[in-house]
């Protein structure tokens, strides 16, 4: 195990960081993620993204922009291979998690196991990277790194009292 201080994001939190001019409904989630990774990367963390991570942003932005945001990500944040050892670590999690029927705990069963492969792929990734946590708001991510990892949400960010 390693002392250093490795956070894993998730693809949600990925997207809204790099929201330009996002949806009202979505615009306190913005500047949560970008203030987040801020402090974190201020206070000295490894922010980790996971391939899978990077293959599921590219597919909603379009093709002539991608290597601007590729180029972008390499500079901020490690990108993580989906290994060997991910592999093997997502075959045992994979299985436990049909041992424990974890579809059973959703209510919409349809694209659910697509959902859960990629969560069980990041989930190995971040595990045999070392990070002491995967930044998500996916309950979905939540159910299925339960007892393996921890999933840690977006903290809520309050504002500075005026002091005059």
């Amino acid at each position: 195990m390693t002392d250093e201080k490795i956070y894993c994001l998730d693809t949600c939190i990925m997207i809204w960081a790099i929201q330009e001019n996002p949806d009202p409904s979505v615009a306190d989630k913005v500047i949560k993620a970008r203030t987040f990774i801020s402090n974190l990367t201020k206070q000295g963390y490894r922010l980790l993204i996971p391939a899978i991570v990077l293959a599921e942003l590219l597919v909603g932005v379009p093709v002539a922009e991608q290597p601007e945001l590729l180029a972008m990500f390499q500079k901020k944040f490690r990108i993580i291979q989906f290994d060997t050892a991910a592999a093997i670590k997502y075959g045992v999690l994979w299985n436990h998690g049909q041992e424990i029927d974890i579809t059973s705990a959703f209510s919409n069963a349809e694209g659910v196991r697509t959902t859960i492969k990629f969560d069980y792929m990041i989930i190995a990734t971040a595990v045999t990277n070392n990070a002491m946590t995967i930044v998500s708001e996916d309950l979905g991510m939540m159910k299925a790194s339960e007892g393996i990892i921890p999933v840690t949400n977006l903290p809520e960010i309050h504002d500075q009292p005026e002091l005059f």
